[in-house]
């Protein structure tokens, strides 16, 4: 944010000496049109733990503007916002920090079969089966689309002098957010434990091994996975720089902090990699605010 505005400042003031040529018939066209439409897109990123599945996405938005004097002009908008599932929170090739462990008295040889570890082989007794599952999955893609207020208020009132604007806007907002189904797979490790020419073999190596024990992830089986359509709401904030000449066209860059009240999404990092988290019938969604910082770029047709 203040690599953004630094420059701006320079800008402002090397524009401020510019300025001084303005004719009054060339100053004055900037009041005669109070109205403006904008249309605008750039990238967004999610931020705070608790939206960890989730990091870059795109947004794009059309706004209106009427403004009611030099400080302050009022409208509405439009704007719609997608974040994909990043894959890298579930990979695929696991070490030990990315299990999901537990431990369980007996276990099923492979998920297609109720035959188990003590049925299959001589088990000593004490034995508690030190295990863990890695978790690899897909879709659960967010898009949100919103409508709402817009209030913009400029921290350098609209001027004859100088043809750049900073400002504010606030935008409290409804939404409809949908989160995308979620599919994926989990495949079960024994720790220091493997099955090697037919027989059990505890190894006491301090390894994970992998098992037959695979199972596919999806709606079906996992009714918390089907995707979801949310009705919210919440507040856009933020500063931005515009450039006005005295033509219709005016160019803007702006960044905007926003929060949506509770939506679905895919959060793993909001529950703990243990067994139980595994086979917890919400794991891994969550309803929670959405935090997301949105960067855009802009024109501006005044009329």
């Amino acid at each position: 944010m203040i690599r953004l505005l630094l420059p701006s400042l320079f800008l402002i003031l090397s524009l401020r000496a510019i300025a001084q040529d303005e004719g009054p018939a060339v100053a004055r066209a900037r009041f005669d049109r109070p109205n403006s439409v904008t249309v605008a897109g750039g990238i967004s990123r999610v931020f705070n733990k608790n939206v960890g599945d989730y990091t870059r996405g795109t947004n794009a938005e059309v706004s209106f503007l009427r403004r009611l004097n030099k400080l302050v002009s009022v409208g509405a908008f439009v704007s719609t916002s997608s974040f994909n599932y990043d894959p890298a929170k579930t990979p695929s090739s696991p070490n030990p920090n990315d299990l999901y462990k537990g431990f369980d008295l007996d276990l099923r040889i492979e998920s297609t079969s109720n035959l188990t570890y003590r049925d299959q082989f001589a088990i000593p007794e004490n034995y508690d089966f030190p295990h863990g599952f890695q978790l690899t999955l897909e879709g659960g893609n967010v898009s949100l689309t919103t409508i709402g207020a817009n209030i913009k208020l400029n921290l350098i009132p609209v001027s004859d002098k100088i043809p750049v604007s900073i400002y504010l806007l606030a935008r409290p907002f409804a939404a409809i957010s949908k989160r995308a189904d979620v599919s994926g797979s989990g495949k079960m490790f024994l720790y220091q434990a493997k099955v090697e020419s037919g027989q059990f073999v505890i190894t006491n190596d301090d390894k994970w091994y992998p098992t037959r024990y695979t199972e596919e992830w999806g709606p079906d089986g996992y009714p918390s996975l089907k995707g979801v359509t949310v009705l919210t709401g919440g507040l856009h904030v933020g500063p931005g720089i515009e450039l006005m000449p005295s033509s219709p066209l005016s160019v803007y860059v702006q960044a905007l902090l926003g929060y949506t009240m509770p939506v679905s999404f895919v959060s793993t990092g909001s529950y703990a990699k243990t067994t139980g988290s595994y086979t917890n019938p919400e794991f891994p969604i969550v309803k929670k605010g959405f935090p997301a910082l949105s960067l855009q770029a802009g024109v501006t047709y005044n009329f």
